[in-house]
């Protein structure tokens, strides 16, 4: 139970890591995801994440950023989706192969080598980051502004269901027959009797489950208390993804506003010198 619960709540992180690397405004360890991810695997997500990750991205500003962050190229959206993929597929090893096999020790393996931080190499590789919407005419702006958005939230809500299904499967198979819905029994499986390992990961999807609010609530007050809400009812990994999606789309507006304003500030600029110019030459 354990498990899943701490995997499901880092499959958004993941997204979240590569997705905030693209940002111009992005430093030190937001900028380099793979160089984080390995400070992850040495000394833990739980870790690594609140004390290395959060103070850079609030150092970069968030994802509004300080000064010219600009829109996220589809391609690097879409590649944010390689590592929690990978990530996905050995967890489901994991947890439904025999623990004798050969493969159940690649797959814990994998989990804990370097391959899961080479996952982030595409998004250096092959991530164009200086595709942006800037240059678009003002005909295609509000095309261009809603396809951003659809394109920015589909991989937080691919992650969401993914993560909604393992907690559906989490309740309906595991918890519920073993335990019933009694808070008591459940925290005895989860700390009380439980071995070290299993309080291991309670407190490391604890602490990224914490984490990630505190990320969301430097964006959005309001937002951090819908995670919270939204855990009761949808697991943490889901209300995460949903909440980090509707960011997304408020971030994407708030630029469209922001280049929407420059435009017309352009626009009034030029037209009040082709007035001055027209005055002038009629005074002459």
């Amino acid at each position: 139970m354990a498990i899943i619960g701490t995997f499901t709540t880092f499959f958004p992180v993941l997204i979240l890591v590569g997705y905030e690397a693209g940002r111009p405004s992005a430093k030190g360890f937001v900028k380099y995801p793979m160089v984080f991810t390995l400070i992850a695997q040495l000394i833990g997500i739980s870790l690594a994440f609140p004390l290395f990750w959060i103070p850079s991205y609030i150092a970069s500003g968030g994802s509004r950023g300080s000064g010219g962050r600009g829109y996220l190229s589809t391609r690097h959206m879409y590649l944010s989706l390689v590592p929690p993929t990978v990530y996905l597929t050995f967890v489901l090893l994991v947890l439904f192969v025999p623990t004798t096999s050969f493969l159940w020790t690649i797959s814990a393996g994998v989990l804990g080598g370097p391959i899961i931080v080479l996952t982030f190499a595409p998004l250096w590789l092959f991530s164009n980051d200086q595709e942006t919407h800037h240059n678009n005419s003002n005909g295609n702006k509000w095309k261009q502004n809603n396809l951003q958005s659809a394109h920015s939230t589909l991989p937080y809500a691919a992650c969401g269901i993914v993560c909604f299904f393992l907690w559906l499967w989490l309740l309906a198979l595991v918890v519920i027959p073993q335990l019933g819905l009694s808070p008591i029994a459940i925290y005895q499986e989860l700390w009380g009797d439980a071995i070290v390992m299993v309080k291991f990961l309670t407190m490391d999807g604890l602490v990224i489950w914490l984490s990630s609010i505190l990320v969301i609530a430097y964006e959005k007050n309001s937002a951090a208390l819908e995670v919270i809400g939204a855990t009761c009812l949808f697991g943490p990994g889901t209300a995460i993804s949903l909440v980090l999606a509707g960011l997304q789309v408020d971030d994407d507006d708030d630029l469209w506003d922001d280049t929407t304003a420059t435009t017309k500030n352009k626009s009034t600029r030029i037209m009040s010198d082709k007035t001055k110019g027209v005055l002038r030459k009629n005074g002459a």
